[in-house]
């Protein structure tokens, strides 16, 4: 399997944004991921918002995404920082970091203090924990 194989999939199972061409929807999440410039067996997570925050949808998100990614066998990046608007329902820096190691991701490395981490899952990382 490859990359494009993956991004077929995710195609197939979100539809793209209405304003936004780099964004897909998936369920009640707005989502960017893309194929890294840089190295061709890396996603790059952009972005995760979920109109209905603190439901659990984007740990299903997460959890389905480390499947195709150990499916696939693609690493996924992603800089994990709070954003949005309403910052009372997003989690903070620490907590998103907590909820990514969670799922296999590990601390590639630390932004300055305002902003949040880069991380990095290989596929077959520690597997998807159950709740």
């Amino acid at each position: 399997m490859t990359i494009e194989a993956f991004l077929t999939e995710w195609e197939s199972k979100s539809t793209a944004h209405d304003t936004k061409k780099s964004i897909r929807i998936h369920g009640t999440l707005e989502v960017s991921i893309y194929q890294s410039a840089r190295d061709g067996n890396t996603i790059r997570l952009s972005s995760i918002r979920s109109t209905k925050p603190r439901k659990g949808n984007a740990t299903k998100f997460l959890k389905w995404l480390n499947a195709q990614a150990d499916k696939h066998q693609f690493r996924i990046t992603s800089c994990l920082e709070p954003f949005g608007w309403n910052r009372d329902s997003s989690l903070d820096k620490e907590k998103l970091k907590t909820w990514a190691e969670k799922y296999g991701f590990s601390i590639r490395e630390k932004y300055p203090e305002d902003w949040g981490y880069e991380m990095i899952r290989e596929p077959g990382s520690k597997k998807n924990k159950k709740k």
